[in-house]
C-alpha cells in the first residue's frame, strides 16, 4: 500500500485538482452572469475546458487559484469593470473557499489511492470490514 500511495498521492497532488476545476467553473460563470455577459452552452463548455486545463497546472500554493481564475476570465474576454468588481468579490472570500477546495482535492487523491490499491490486490479488506 505504501508503494501505491507514494506514487498516486504526489501525482494526484500535481494533476488531480478536482476541487480547483469545479471552483474555477462556478466562479467564472458567476462573474460572467453578474457582469452582464450572455452565457451559452458553448461558453460554459469553453470555461469548463479552460478550467480543467488550468487546474492541472495550478500550483499547490495559497492564492494560486485566484490567479488562474483571472487567466480564465481574460481568456474568455470577461474584462469589463463589472467583471473586475465581481472578481474582487471572489477574492474577498477566496481563502475559506480554497480550504474547502483543498479538502476536496485531498479526498479525491486518497480515494484514487484506495481504488488503485484494490485493483492491484494490495489492500486487505478484512481490516476494514471488522
Amino acid at each position: 500500500m505504501i508503494n501505491i500511495a507514494s506514487f498516486v498521492l504526489p501525482l494526484g497532488m500535481t494533476i488531480n485538482m478536482d476541487g480547483t476545476a469545479i471552483m474555477q467553473v462556478i466562479a467564472a460563470m458567476f462573474i460572467a452572469a453578474s457582469s452582464g455577459y450572455k452565457i451559452t452552452f458553448m461558453s460554459m463548455a469553453v470555461i469548463a475546458v479552460l478550467a480543467l486545463i488550468a487546474s492541472v497546472g495550478t500550483p499547490a500554493a495559497p492564492g494560486a487559484g485566484a490567479i488562474i481564475l483571472f487567466t480564465i476570465l481574460t481568456g474568455m474576454g470577461y474584462t469589463n469593470d463589472a467583471a473586475l468588481l465581481a472578481y474582487s468579490l471572489i477574492l474577498s472570500i477566496n481563502r475559506p473557499i480554497e480550504m474547502l477546495v483543498t479538502s476536496l482535492n485531498v479526498v479525491g487523491d486518497a480515494s484514487t489511492s484506495v481504488i488503485v490499491a484494490k485493483k492491484e490486490n494490495m489492500i486487505d479488506q478484512k481490516i476494514y470490514k471488522g
